[in-house]
């Protein structure tokens, strides 16, 4: 595994030592990537074959360059390029069915060459579907599903970063699914009120072919084939917006989300490790906020808030707070 962040040009004392890392027996490494260049370019076609239908075929080429700091060679920094290329094409297409209904789609697919880590894919489609009804001026419902599936199937990619110390005869792979559903109701009864309702469910999961390390003078490592995370949220938020004046603007905002997260490795059974962990929360939050024009250029905001957290296996990582978030705002 490696795991990658951003940082400055100057790698700072937390990058690890990747020989030191390995010498006691560890299987991954870390890097920093103090530069990333992107470049790219996309043409489109668009279509209008008859009233009420449009269609939009794009095509398009990126490159991702990316400057890793790999490990430390006494005093100078061992710096790696990796340069992966993305080819990817999308057709987009809206339907209007009379005055009241319109959909949506899309379907778009990524190829990419020499992927620079493991969370990347070599392969990877996205598609979704939307409907939005307005029955009249002042209330509209939209119905939307987007879903995704990917591979990276890179060697180098999957394996940079580890000891070689475990391997698999047929390779390593990686897998990512996605699916997600979202609801979200508008209502507005007079131009300076606004109360929207929005839900949205979604169900993610990685397969992946992994390796765990732990020290034991570098001789220690176990490979979990078919390694399954799964993760499952689900989203509400209700919001409301008054402009009860030209300088004064009243928001009220109401959020709750559920989720559970799984992960099930699969070790040898003398490897003594944990086989199965488990998480599942649900956190509330509540604001209500002014923000205020003095003059044209100066204003200011006020939120008051109230959020909690519930680790529903147990009681560690409960708990609330409660506070005030004041915010000057000068335009010129």
């Amino acid at each position: 595994m490696l795991c990658a962040r951003n940082s400055s040009r100057s790698p700072t004392s937390t990058t690890t030592d990747t020989e030191f890392h390995i010498k006691n027996g560890q299987t991954h490494i870390h890097a920093a990537e103090p530069e990333s260049d992107r470049w790219g370019g996309e043409v489109g076609l668009r279509l209008v074959p008859q009233s009420g239908a449009k269609f939009l075929l794009r095509v398009g080429y990126r490159t991702n360059k990316r400057v890793s700091v790999i490990y430390k060679q006494g005093s100078d920094w061992d710096y790696g390029d990796k340069i992966s290329r993305t080819t990817h094409a999308a057709l987009d297409g809206s339907w209007r069915f009379g005055r009241s209904l319109d959909l949506d789609g899309t379907v778009a697919q990524e190829w990419t060459t020499d992927p620079a880590y493991a969370i990347d894919s070599t392969r990877l489609t996205r598609y979704g579907l939307g409907a939005t009804w307005t029955p009249d001026p002042v209330f509209s419902f939209r119905l939307g599903y987007t879903g995704h599936h990917g591979i990276n199937d890179d060697e180098a990619a999957l394996e940079r970063g580890y000891a070689k110390i475990a391997t698999l005869d047929e390779g390593f792979s990686r897998k990512v699914t996605g699916n997600a559903v979202n609801l979200l109701a508008a209502f507005t009864p007079a131009p300076a009120f606004t109360l929207t309702a929005a839900y949205s469910w979604s169900d993610n999961g990685i397969e992946q072919d992994m390796r765990f390390g732990a020290p034991a003078g570098g001789k220690l490592s176990y490979v979990s084939p078919d390694t399954t995370w799964s993760g499952r949220t689900q989203v509400a938020n209700l919001r409301a917006v008054w402009t009860a004046t030209s300088r004064l603007k009243l928001t009220g905002d109401g959020i709750w989300v559920s989720g559970r997260e799984s992960y099930k490795p699969d070790f040898a059974e003398d490897a003594d490790l944990e086989q199965f962990g488990t998480e599942e929360f649900t956190k509330l939050y509540a604001a209500l906020g002014a923000e205020v024009s003095v003059t044209k250029t100066l204003g200011f905001t006020l939120t008051g808030f109230w959020t909690a957290y519930d680790d529903r296996q147990d009681e560690k990582g409960d708990g609330h707070a409660l506070g005030i978030l004041a915010a000057i705002d000068v335009r010129w």
